[in-house]
């Protein structure tokens, strides 16, 4: 009966060891590679490492979380098609991988197998990174983007590519963004929802195939909590304070 009891208490050790470890996860996010932060701000990251997009000095894909440098500071991390943002706690910005287009915003169009610092401002706040091009929102309200520009994805009222990080108009209420593959969705801190680039298909939402190269309202609803675009396949998702779930754009696989 006490081996009966001992193997008892060793699984359930193995079951309360399993839950922790698989707990550990506080945010996650994918493109063609997959990247997370652990509970204690150590970054992770498997997949598709053909442009050195997991960071971890190589272009070797991985199939198993690999941890990446040694910092434990990670705040906030956003995958786009092939190259990654990620934030410190201390409000640095950070990028690595692909960066034909300008995508990482160091000035260059070199591509990192490492994170690199962008800038030297300590402020960001959010960030979302599109399929080719990468936005964000720093603590005092206002926006930025960089990267490819053809179809109008930075919202500076321009076609032409940046690879540094450049103000967007110069309203300072952005709450929350979200990079497509050519197109940019945003909400503001009064819940209306914004949209602006590539539009064949619908994907920004406001009734047209016109793609747009400055913010434009989306309808007249200010009850937008959280908005996102899929950064292959042209198509938006979005969900409304009351918790009920929105799509619009391409819908030709469902």
């Amino acid at each position: 009966m006490k081996i009966i009891y001992r193997y008892i208490l060793l699984f359930l050790l193995l079951i309360k060891f399993n839950i922790t470890t698989a707990q550990c996860w506080k945010i996650i996010d994918s493109g063609d590679q997959t990247l997370g932060i652990k509970s204690d701000g150590t970054l992770w990251a498997w997949g598709l490492n053909n442009y050195g997009q997991l960071g971890d000095g190589t272009t070797v894909n991985k199939s198993i979380p690999t941890k990446v440098g040694i910092d434990n500071d990670w705040f906030q991390v956003t995958s786009g098609r092939d190259h990654v943002l990620a934030l410190k706690v201390d409000g640095t910005l950070w990028a690595w991988g692909n960066n034909t287009y300008g995508e990482l915003g160091d000035g260059t169009n070199i591509i990192k197998l490492t994170p690199v610092q962008i800038g030297t401002s300590t402020n960001w706040k959010a960030i979302s990174a599109g399929a080719y091009h990468s936005l964000a929102i720093k603590n005092d309200g206002t926006l930025w983007s960089w990267g490819w520009n053809v179809t109008g994805g930075l919202g500076d009222g321009t076609y032409i590519s940046r690879n540094f990080p450049i103000q967007i108009g110069f309203e300072i209420n952005w709450s929350q963004i979200s990079g497509g593959v050519e197109q940019s969705h945003a909400i503001k801190n009064d819940g209306t929802l914004w949209g602006w680039g590539f539009n064949l298909h619908g994907a920004l939402g406001d009734g047209t195939t016109v793609q747009k190269n400055i913010p434009t309202q989306i309808g007249t609803d200010n009850n937008w909590l959280i908005v996102k675009g899929a950064t292959d396949g042209n198509h938006t998702l979005g969900i409304k304070n009351d918790g009920t779930l929105w799509g619009w754009g391409n819908n030709t696989q469902g």
